[in-house]
């Protein structure tokens, strides 16, 4: 009898000590400030976990503008609104992602008119093919 105590003990200690250890990041990244980095969606993958109770793990990896490698969990609809290549800025809170904004949206099927941009004499931020500011027309035509 006290042969099958040993390896279950060992099972129970092992899931005690990933659970602390789980608490443990959480709190250190409840404790920081969201970071904002310029960064590169370079990879995505997903994880498959469980047998009858199945759940899908969801990562994606961004390189920085300081070529570093990062890669972070996230959920779902996250994911699917990345794309491999995509540029921006990536807001995360220690290990925990928090977001990802694109510049350059290759996708965005509007034209450059009916898009947000920045007035080049001015500054400010408009729609349309001339600044409602100071009237000066965009270059984005």
């Amino acid at each position: 009898m006290g042969f099958f105590i040993i390896p279950f003990m060992g099972v129970i200690a092992s899931a005690v000590f990933m659970l602390v250890k789980r608490f443990s990041e959480e709190m250190t990244d409840s404790s920081l400030p969201v970071e904002e980095l310029r960064a590169i969606v370079v990879a995505k993958r997903m994880h498959l976990t469980g047998g009858d109770n199945a759940a899908t793990l969801y990562y994606a990896t961004f390189e920085l503008a300081d070529d570093r490698r990062l890669e972070l969990r996230l959920g779902g609809e996250a994911y699917g609104a990345l794309a491999e290549g995509d540029s921006g800025v990536l807001r995360k809170r220690g290990t925990r992602f928090v977001s990802f904004n694109r510049v350059d949206d290759r996708y965005d099927a509007r034209s450059a008119a009916e898009r947000e941009h920045k007035c080049a004499a001015c500054g400010a931020p408009y729609v349309g093919r001339v600044c409602p500011y100071c009237g000066t027309p965009s270059k984005n035509n």
